[in-house]
């Protein structure tokens, strides 16, 4: 599996991303805050690729994703694992039908966050989540969420379906409608603060 390294200074940085082929680990390096000062984005839609993302504390604000009539959707729409640390999302606007979620859509295996800090608005009609729509594997410590979720069917404030388990430590969830539903279905929950 081949290894590249991407700087984001810009959101067009992320079309870095998008061009990249085949199997690969891609290094995502947020250089500075950036805010997308409500231009649209197209989710990243890379299913043989796994993202580890260090944010370096820095933000990515004013994003605006919509999507309605698809699936897997989210600033990544569809990666196979997702490793991020030190990012804020603020004022993230998605939509989409299935599979919906401020960073992912879906993750095919692994999801591991930490110090990750979302706002997040994301609406959609099945597995909807404030941060990640589906995945097998979530872990997330030491963040913040504050989403306002809605969907018409399985939905959670951080991510909406686990096929396998969902460990949550030391999270602050803020949460319009204070239904305090992290996640929305998990097969096994291992820790939830």
């Amino acid at each position: 599996m081949k290894t590249k390294v991407v700087v984001v200074k810009t959101m067009e940085d992320f079309e870095k991303i998008r061009v990249i082929r085949g199997e690969a680990r891609i290094i995502v390096i947020l250089a500075n805050s950036i805010d997308c000062k409500g231009n649209e984005f197209l989710p990243l839609i890379k299913p043989d690729v796994s993202i580890i993302m260090y944010g370096n504390g820095n933000t990515i604000s004013n994003v605006v994703i919509n999507e309605m009539g698809h699936e897997k959707v989210g600033i990544f729409g569809e990666v196979r694992n997702l490793y991020v640390r030190g990012v804020n999302l603020m004022n993230i606007t998605v939509s989409g039908n299935k599979e919906v979620g401020a960073l992912a859509g879906d993750v095919i295996e692994k999801t591991d966050l930490k110090n990750v800090n979302v706002k997040s608005k994301v609406s959609g009609y099945q597995f909807i989540g404030g941060v990640v729509g589906t995945t097998d594997e979530f872990r997330i410590a030491d963040s913040s969420i504050e989403s306002e979720v809605s969907s018409m069917d399985i939905e959670g404030n951080i991510v909406s379906f686990c096929s396998t388990y969902h460990e949550i430590g030391n999270v602050e969830v803020k949460d319009s409608k204070k239904i305090d539903e992290r996640c929305g279905f998990s097969l096994k929950r291992i820790k939830d603060n």
